[in-house]
C-alpha cells in the first residue's frame, strides 16, 4: 500500500463479446484510467501494434483502450491472451529493455525523486489467462 492505497493493479476482467474480448481494469484508482504510451518506447522492437497483448486460438485485428478498458477485436473468439509476455527475440546490441514489455500503463504520474527531470509511470504488470 502507498498512502493507505492500494498500489497493485490486479488483472483485468473479461469478457468476450461475439469476437471481441473486453478487458475491464477494475482495480483502477478512480481518478485513474488506462493510457497506451509512446511506441518508440523501445525503439520498436519487442512490441506490436496491440501494446503488449496476444491472444491464442485468433489474432488480434484492431486494440482499443477505452478509459478503464481495453478492447481486442479478434479474428475469432480468442480462447487465452497474455499480457507482456512477448515471443519475440529482443536480444541484440543496444538494447537496453530485455525484461517483459508492454506499452499500457496509467495515467497516474509522478516526478522522480532520485532521477530529477524524470517521469515515474503506473505500469500495467505481465499476466496471462485462458477461458
Amino acid at each position: 500500500m502507498e498512502a493507505g492505497r492500494n498500489w497493485t493493479i490486479h488483472r483485468p476482467r473479461p469478457q468476450i463479446v461475439g469476437n471481441t474480448l473486453i478487458l475491464n481494469f477494475e482495480s483502477l484508482r478512480e481518478d485513474e484510467y488506462l493510457f497506451a504510451h509512446d511506441p518508440t518506447k523501445y525503439g520498436g522492437r519487442g512490441i506490436d501494434s496491440h501494446l503488449g497483448f496476444q491472444v491464442t486460438g485468433a489474432t488480434i485485428t484492431t486494440s482499443q483502450v477505452r478509459g478503464r478498458q481495453v478492447a481486442l477485436t479478434c479474428s475469432a473468439a480468442p480462447t487465452g491472451f497474455r499480457f507482456a509476455y512477448q515471443s519475440q527475440d529482443v536480444r541484440g546490441s543496444g538494447n537496453r529493455f530485455s525484461a517483459h514489455r508492454n506499452l499500457l500503463r496509467t495515467s497516474l504520474t509522478r516526478p522522480s525523486i532520485l532521477l530529477p527531470g524524470q517521469t515515474l509511470h503506473r505500469w500495467i504488470p505481465s499476466f496471462k489467462m485462458a477461458f
